[in-house]
């Protein structure tokens, strides 16, 4: 347990999770991130300064196993906190049906009473293998307070300040959710990306499912499979990619088809991102472009 008056040392996996420890921690801890721009979760590799900062870290921030398998040992070693772990814990899958009305998009972040539905963890990864929990507003409420929990474990004298933080990014997150989200898409444009990546925002926000030309980043579509998604798109519409280099293929298909290529920076890594608010309004800004009618 940590009471000196040196800032913790937190290791964060990924961007994403590092704005949500930033928001919460505040001046109390120094935050480093492990994957940096132009590496993703799916082709990282360690280094040896990357095993001696994780080594040194109070705390690491992770996803979970399924998307950074490579840390599964390594977490187990020293505090750690999952947001794959904090999910299971809080919000309970559900295998029956899902409702037909869809995710209430008024929801409200007001306790954790509020994240225990069935409905919060639709699409969940227990459907889909979706790991990009960040996405839904509600999963990133559960990990922001998380870790003001863990942050009091490891620092209790500075408690009132991040349960006062998680609090008030908890409240900015609500006023951004009420004045970007519209009604459900009722004229839905046409658009694709390029994998899966998208099921848990996709839920939260009611945007219409996209077509998809791989089930997975690491493998190159074939030809057929192209001229299918092809034959269901107009020039001009959308294909979202969540990489600033994508793929040689990638380009090819969207200049072929005359697309309008757009980068979702769901990483948080590009010019303008400096929380997690706006990591979540870059991506809405995105699909409110791409998926409304014209």
């Amino acid at each position: 347990m940590s009471v000196s008056a040196e800032p913790l040392r937190i290791m964060a996996s990924i961007k994403p999770l590092a704005l949500m420890v930033e928001a919460v921690a505040g001046e109390h801890a120094s935050v480093s991130i492990l994957v940096k721009p132009g590496q993703t979760p799916h082709d990282f590799a360690f280094k040896v300064s990357d095993r001696q900062k994780l080594s040194q870290a109070d705390l690491l921030v992770w996803v979970g196993a399924d998307l950074e398998p490579y840390l599964s040992a390594l977490a187990g070693g020293q505090p750690s906190l999952s947001m794959a772990h904090v999910l299971d814990a809080r919000l309970p899958a559900n295998d029956s049906q899902e409702s037909e009305e869809g995710h209430d998009r008024g929801h409200h972040h007001g306790s954790d009473d509020d994240l225990d539905s069935s409905e919060a963890h639709k699409h969940s990864s227990h459907a889909h293998g979706d790991q990009h929990f960040w996405l839904n507003p509600d999963y990133g409420v559960a990990m922001i307070r998380a870790l003001a929990e863990q942050l009091t474990a490891l620092d209790p004298v500075h408690q009132q300040d991040y349960q006062r933080n998680a609090e008030q990014v908890i409240k900015q997150l609500d006023t951004l959710l009420a004045t970007s989200i519209k009604s459900p898409v009722k004229q839905p444009r046409q658009y694709a990306v390029v994998h899966r990546a998208y099921d848990h925002f996709l839920s939260y926000f009611q945007y219409p499912e996209p077509l998809v030309l791989t089930p997975v980043p690491e493998i190159s579509p074939g030809a057929r499979q192209l001229w299918r998604v092809s034959q269901q798109l107009q020039p001009g519409d959308c294909l979202l990619v969540d990489s600033s280099a994508p793929a040689r293929w990638v380009d090819t298909f969207s200049s072929r088809n005359q697309l309008s290529l757009k980068q979702v920076d769901i990483m948080g890594y590009g010019d303008g991102v400096s929380t997690y608010l706006s990591l979540l309004g870059g991506v809405i800004g995105v699909f409110d472009e791409c998926a409304r009618a014209k």
